[in-house]
């Protein structure tokens, strides 16, 4: 049975995946079924089927079910199914791969995923989120990065058409951020406090949710790392030499109880640009 065939231990994410979707694609021709019949009963587009069957589009679990629903699998087929989705369902890919399109593909690539995203939650504790960033706070963050040869004013410029999608029509954004983040003097002074007066400026978009949690706030679970929610199907956690995605329901569940719970301790809307305000006084009085 094409679902008994074994995935190779050896392969790596991208292989794995195509094997996987291979699998998907056996089933749905053992049904007797087009790529655009299924679309039909599974309510997706063409492409979507398309892309999950090569493994460009990584799947949720529950799209895993209600593929195998679909063609007609068997419980233990589609138990079988899962088991093997679970498997993949953590990839870790680093900058010499993310970054083999040169800095511009790299953006793009992210550019895409935002643009499939309709919900972004993103839990900063390292630096500012780059969709919040100013130019000059951006090429500081692309500067001395894994790779020398990056073009950084490529970098920025990319990165700023990517805040594009801030005032796109449909889309949501909820950002939580340490208050340590906002603190480090990790560019000059000048370009801190012009970057806490951008923050506050995004916070009044009427879909772009900024939350600040205070030094001083007792945290309801202490956060190990940043990392980003895509409607509720895939986390990103980007890494010093790569980045994890990981699309498993109990992990996703777990990074959102612990963004839900560091935004019901934050401070919002008002009080957050209060609190910036006082952040871009404090870097005006210092000096570098």
């Amino acid at each position: 049975m094409a679902t008994t065939r074994p995935i190779s231990d050896a392969a790596g994410p991208e292989q794995a995946r195509r094997e996987f979707g291979g699998q998907l694609r056996a089933l749905r021709r053992k049904a007797g079924l087009t790529g655009d019949q299924l679309a039909m009963r599974l309510g997706w587009s063409q492409a979507k089927v398309s892309k999950t069957e090569t493994g460009k589009t990584m799947p949720t679990v529950a799209d895993v079910r209600a593929f195998a629903e679909a063609v007609g699998a068997t419980q233990g087929e589609t138990a079988s199914l899962v088991k093997r989705f679970e498997g993949l369902a953590t990839e870790v890919t680093g900058w010499r791969t993310l970054l083999r399109s040169g800095i511009l593909g790299s953006q793009q690539r992210v550019a895409d995923q935002e643009a499939a995203t309709t919900t972004t939650r993103q839990l900063a504790s390292a630096i500012v989120p780059s969709l919040l960033q100013t130019a000059d706070y951006a090429r500081i963050m692309l500067t001395d990065g894994p790779d020398p040869t990056v073009d950084v004013a490529v970098g920025v410029q990319a990165r700023l058409r990517r805040q594009e999608a801030l005032y796109a029509l449909g889309k949501t954004f909820h950002f939580v951020i340490l208050e340590d983040v906002l603190r480090r003097r990790v560019a000059p002074v000048a370009t801190l406090a012009v970057q806490m007066d951008r923050i506050g400026q995004l916070s009044t978009l009427p879909n772009v949710h900024i939350a600040l949690v205070p030094t001083d706030r007792r945290l309801p679970v202490p956060p190990l790392h940043g990392f980003r929610i895509l409607d509720d199907r895939q986390v990103t956690i980007e890494l010093e030499t790569g980045a994890v995605h990981a699309h498993s329901e109990t992990d996703i569940a777990y990074y959102r109880r612990i963004f839900d719970a560091l935004d019901a301790v934050s401070e919002h809307d008002d009080a957050l640009r209060r609190r910036l305000n006082a952040l871009a006084e404090h870097f005006h009085s210092l000096t570098d």
